[in-house]
């Protein structure tokens, strides 16, 4: 039986000591606190119910049904307290929004309305059908529904905006970030992520600008800014036909071009003058790199005597290009002042540049800094000497990672030893950089010479502006205009515009605006457009056979309120004129109707609501989704996807499981939160109603909304009820309390309580004191349990600061007759002198009395008698049974032995052995051990019942436990293992074994730290969280999955707030040194793209790389991301069989004939490669190949 339950039978029911009628006893005796919903009575629920549909879409696998039986339809009722009242009822077609009464319906407010089988381009009609677009917007209506697609943004201080801006115009005060001020227009397909913008500068015209945007990298390329009469004048270039067919000779005055052709065979160049080849100059170092180098050396032909300057051409990938001289002066095999002179690139990326020299004092140039796939040039030798051969190419060279250990440093540049041209640098500051600077006057645009002129009346306009060659006549323009259209303005806005003339735009694949196709001859047929008809008097609405547009006055058949107004009808027939739609608009009032005729019969007008009804700061759109308080607009409508909330919201929503929509009303305005309130519908856990208000920029938190869930009246006392109630502590009674049942007859009985007029008092669990009054008037104190079990308690009376009295006379206590005997103490205590007695305690006798024989069992015996009737010992010791069985011996005596059989624990030490015997099936030995060879002073005994004996059983003295033990035990018997209460009363740690002591949880818990040790609560293990909280270890029984500072989720075995540390690392289940650790909780291979270096166990780029075999020929399908292709052979082919995105492929033509390497995709030509070249081909995120122009190659090792 439990020690804090029992169980007995009864009648009327069980009744829990502390009980309430508003708990429940559960099967396991403990106390259910929890609601319950009751079946047929009205009750408030007010905490989240989930109705989990499970199976299937079918109506039977969802677990909220709804059903009538007697025809109603069945419903949902809505109830707004104090407001109005609300129903969702369905008729077995349709679903009905209703009002209170049912008579009449409710406007329904979404996002947006889809119905099946349609898209956006048709109209939903009020009977339900739907109708395409395109039978509604006419040529006219063109602009209006463009405006849907592209939208201005009138919004002051916007800088650089163009990340937010998509498919939008707007003025912006950083345009790109060049520091620009101007109207932008914006356009994109593809998903609005490949945009292109056009730019105007409002204060200087002449800077126009375009840029794109590469959408697979989600990255802005650089802006352009466009060339046109006012920044770029042809007459002062050559074209193409100008120089195309000049070549060089001697007293040329125009350079030679050199394109397509080679100068082969020089070995030694003199000129008085500088030679140019397209702003390299000649090469007389030309080398290019397969790999990572961490630097380059030089060696340079200059002789004794030379005094000059040569360029260094680096590059590096990728794409970063420095350019840099090198000034020597040589004089007497050494180099005097030698030194850089920087002309491009950031030189921060040099470490150094050394100058060394070799015994054949030549001069090295060691550049020191990190490149990859690297090329250089050394380029532009200028040198003043002693001789008329200022160099020798074959003495120049460079080398990669070169080896410096036999040559000897004369010195170092850093960069900040570099030299560079102050005054040009100074002069840059009158100059705009092309990103993120500010002019401060305007921008001339000049096209062949004319100088445009403003557009609109005033310099808030801007215009790029086109004309012909010494004409004042506009050809065409782009701009924005800032003002008013007053001055040939076109008003705010961007315009593209041909004031004389035709306007064409003409792309290969078509023309888009905001990413949609626009309608044009080619496109758009006005035959298939409604009609549209002006009758200057009044008409039958009941005679329109077509489809048109009509408008009149004094309409017949118009709606009512409408008749006399002037009134325009969208009529809309079909095959057979019995069916057909109208749509009409009354001019006067600005309201709008529709009807419909079904089988010849016209149905009722029905009105439209209109801004006129709902005003337009109530009628809200969706928002999105928010994540944060901080989100929530002052108006409108947005929702959060499930998650736990944490502390992005306050009061009750925090730290919470959450998913549901926000309806955010705001009464003092759109911009703001001044004055109004946020309802949070929770809709798929935690439901119920959380509200939040704010004022003039304070907010209240999240409190929820009680419903029939949290809180029912009926189980609940009102204040009134509760006026001349006593509380159940801390309270005072102004009068007696009287006590009395209707039972009749009482019982004296200890165990059971008495049935007449009692007060029981409880100690909160089996045990109290009764009092009670019988009918005849007697009264009683007792001590008693109240389950029923008659065991007898002692009573305690302890005064406090006085005597206890019985009547007027004190009771005295035994302590006050401590001193006295009783006269039933003195009977006991003195031998009478005649009479029969029984002395208990020992007495000595200073003279041996004298003992008559003894005739009963009961006298004393003398000496004589002690032979026959007593155990015999060999001079006062046991006797030896060394070896014996102890099995054998049931006769009363004393012995001794060692090697006993049957001995206690099977010891064969010594023991000592006394045996009290009955009969010969029937006795009792006890063992007590001694000697070297045992345990000394360790008792058992056992008995033989019915000629068998049981087991040994030790018999524990002080030397197993002592008082203190006792106190111990006394201890837990009186504190200990209490429910709900703290045991650790020495050290007042707090804890303390639980049962729903916080709510819902059982197991061991800290109060002091209201945390768990060790609890189950609800579905969980907790082991150290916080009440209320998941900070802590917790179990969930239900997935059996871990979650460590936060709730377990649905697919990890354990999930963890915060980060997690291993000295030790993780291991995964195969323990494969190949593999890597990914975010979604598998493991990545990196066999492929990236490998694991075992020996050092670094994680590396592992390019895959294929060789063309002599067949000349070599398929590849591979995902790498880098490829590597080298082909040796004549006359080669690769063909990508596939590609795939953000591939990097590198092709390596080393075809010593000279013959092209041709590159197929999908057995497609795409590419010749030249021999001694490389082509190197990048695969977008979209699919689409860039091929780097083919650069020249060879092997240098």
């Amino acid at each position: 039986m439990d020690i804090k339950y029992a169980y007995y039978n009864t009648s009327k029911g069980y009744r829990v000591l502390g009980g309430t009628a508003a708990q429940f006893l559960k099967a396991d005796g403990s106390i259910d606190s929890k609601e319950y919903i009751d079946k047929y009575s009205e009750q408030n629920i007010e905490g989240d119910k989930w109705f989990r549909s499970a199976g299937g879409n079918q109506y039977l696998n969802h677990r909220l049904r709804i059903i009538s039986d007697d025809g109603s339809n069945p419903g949902l009722v809505f109830y707004k307290s104090g407001v109005n009242v609300g129903t969702i009822q369905y008729n077995g077609v349709n679903y009905l929004f209703t009002n209170s009464d049912t008579n009449a319906f409710s406007n329904l407010v979404s996002a947006g309305y889809i119905k099946e089988g349609s898209n956006n381009n048709f109209l939903l009609l009020g009977g339900g059908g739907h109708v395409p677009i395109t039978e509604f917007v006419t040529n006219r209506d063109l602009n209006t529904q463009l405006s849907f697609y592209h939208k201005r943004d009138s919004t002051g201080a916007l800088y650089n905006a163009s990340d937010t801006h998509t498919n939008k115009s707007w003025f912006d005060y950083n345009w790109a970030g060049t520091g620009r001020l101007g109207s932008v227009i914006n356009f994109s397909g593809l998903n609005g992520n490949y945009s292109t913008e056009l730019f105007g500068s409002y204060n200087n015209p002449h800077y126009i600008g375009i840029r794109t945007k590469q959408g697979d990298q989600n990255q802005w390329n650089e802006p352009n800014w466009l060339w046109h009469d006012k920044n770029f004048n042809p007459a002062n270039y050559a074209t193409v036909v100008d120089v195309s067919n000049k070549i060089p000779y001697t007293g040329a005055t125009k350079n030679p071009d050199f394109n397509g052709k080679n100068l082969t065979n020089i070995n030694r160049l003199v000129t008085n003058g500088s030679i140019k080849h397209n702003g390299l100059g000649l090469s007389l170092v030309n080398i290019s790199g397969s790999g990572g180098y961490n630097s380059v050396l030089i060696k340079t032909g200059l002789t004794s005597g030379n005094m000059g300057t040569f360029t260094v051409k680096l590059y590096r990938y990728a794409h970063e290009y420095f350019e840099f001289n090198v000034n020597n002066y040589k004089y007497n095999n050494s180099n005097y002042a030698t030194n850089i002179t920087w002309k491009a690139g950031n030189s921060n990326a040099i470490t150094r540049i050394e100058f060394l020299k070799d015994s054949n004092n030549n001069l090295y140039v060691n550049v020191v800094m990190y490149m990859a796939y690297p090329r250089l040039a050394v380029t532009d030798l200028m040198v003043y000497g002693w001789d008329d051969e200022p160099f020798d190419s074959i003495n120049w060279g460079a080398e990669w990672d070169g080896d410096i250990s036999g040559l000897i440093n004369e010195g170092q540049a850093l960069p900040a030893n570099f030299l560079r041209d102050d005054y040009f640098t100074n002069s840059l500051n009158n100059y705009v950089k092309r990103s993120g600077d500010s002019m401060t006057g305007a921008l001339n645009i000049n096209s062949q010479g004319a100088i445009g002129k403003w557009k609109g009346a005033d310099n808030n306009t801007n215009y790029l502006i086109w004309r012909n060659y010494l004409d004042t006549k506009d050809i065409a323009y782009i701009g924005a205009d800032g003002n008013s259209a007053s001055g040939g303005g076109i008003g705010d806005g961007f315009s593209i515009n041909a004031p004389s003339g035709l306007l064409r735009l003409i792309g290969a694949d078509g023309v888009l605006i905001n990413g949609n196709t626009p309608w044009t001859d080619g496109n758009l047929n006005k035959d298939e457009f409604v009609a549209s008809k002006i009758i200057n008097g009044s008409y039958n609405a009941n005679n329109l056979s077509t489809n048109s547009i009509t408008y009149g006055y004094s309409v017949a058949n118009a709606p009512t309120s409408a008749s006399s107004h002037s009134f325009t009808i969208l009529n809309l027939d079909t095959a057979d004129q019995n069916f057909k739609m109208q749509i009409g608009f009354d001019g006067d009032t600005n309201e709008m109707f529709s009807r419909t005729k079904s089988a010849g019969n016209w149905n009722d007008w029905v009105e439209y609501a209109t801004t006129a009804y709902v005003d337009s700061a109530y009628y809200k759109k969706f928002y999105g989704q928010v994540t944060n308080q901080a989100d929530l607009v002052p108006n409108g409508l947005q929702l959060q996807l499930i998650g736990n909330t944490g502390n992005n919201f306050d009061g009750d929503l925090a730290n919470k499981t959450f998913e549901g929509t926000f309806a955010n009303f705001n009464g003092a305005g759109d911009s703001s939160k001044n004055i109004g309130f946020t309802l949070a519908g929770a809709t798929s856990t935690n439901q119920g109603i959380y509200y939040k208000t704010w004022y003039s920029g304070t907010q209240t938190p999240f409190r929820k909304l009680w419903d029939s869930n949290d809180f029912n009246p009926e189980n609940f006392a009102t204040s009134s009820e509760l006026n001349n109630k006593v509380n159940k502590s801390g309270d005072i009674m102004t009068g007696g309390l009287t006590v009395s049942t209707p039972d009749s007859n009482g019982s004296n009985n200890l165990g059971t309580l008495p049935s007449n007029l009692k007060l029981f008092l409880s100690n909160g669990s089996l045990y109290g004191t009764v009092f009670w009054t019988q009918g005849t008037g007697g009264g009683y104190i007792q001590q008693q349990r109240a389950d029923g079990q008659q065991i007898a308690y002692p009573l305690n009376l302890q005064p406090y600061g006085g005597g206890l009295f019985y009547g007027n006379n004190e009771v005295a206590t035994v302590n006050q007759f401590q001193n006295y005997y009783t006269q039933g103490q003195s009977l006991n205590l003195f031998v009478g002198l005649n009479g029969v007695q029984t002395i208990y305690d020992t007495k000595t006798f200073n003279s041996s009395p004298v003992i008559p024989t003894a005739t009963l069992g009961s006298h004393a015996i003398n000496l004589s008698q002690v032979t026959d009737n007593f155990v015999n010992t060999p001079s006062g010791y046991s006797y030896t049974i060394s070896g014996q069985d102890l099995n054998n011996y049931r006769n009363t005596g004393f012995f001794r032995g060692i090697s006993l059989t049957n001995a206690p624990e099977k010891n064969t030490g010594w023991w000592y052995i006394t045996v009290e015997g009955h009969d010969s099936s029937w006795a009792k030995q006890t063992a007590t051990s001694y000697g070297s060879l045992n345990i000394g002073n360790k008792t058992f005994q056992r008995v033989c019942i019915n000629g068998n004996w049981s087991a040994w059983a030790q018999v524990w003295t002080s030397q197993d436990f002592n008082m203190g033990s006792i106190q111990q035990w006394n201890y837990i018997a009186q504190y200990g293992l209490q429910l709900n209460s703290d045991f650790a009363v020495n050290t007042g740690s707090g804890l303390l074994i639980a049962d729903d002591y916080f709510g819902g949880e059982s197991g061991m818990i800290d109060r002091n730290y209201e945390r768990f040790v060790s609890a189950k609560q609800e579905s969980f293990y907790k082991y150290g969280s916080r009440y209320g909280t998941f900070d802590g270890l917790n179990f969930n029984l239900d997935t059996s999955l871990f979650g460590m500072g936060r709730e377990s989720n649905k697919g990890d075995k354990l999930t963890v707030e915060g980060s997690v540390k291993a000295s030790k690392n993780f291991k995964s289940e195969e323990e494969r040194p190949d593999t890597i650790f990914i975010p979604n909780g598998n493991v990545a291979s990196l066999k492929d793209e990236i490998v694991n270096d075992e020996s050092e166990y670094a994680i590396r780029l592992d390019p895959h790389e294929y060789e063309i075999d002599p067949s000349g020929y070599l398929d590849v399908d591979d995902r790498n991301r880098l490829i590597h292709i080298i082909g040796q052979q004549v006359k080669m082919v690769v063909n990508f069989k596939e590609i795939y995105p953000k591939q990097q492929i590198v092709i390596y033509n080393f075809d010593k004939s000279g013959g092209v390497m041709t590159v197929k995709i999908h057995g497609k030509n795409i590419y010749n490669i030249s021999g001694g070249s490389f082509l190197r081909l990048y695969v977008t995120k979209s699919g689409r190949v860039i091929a780097e122009r083919q650069m020249p190659c060879e092997f240098v090792w």
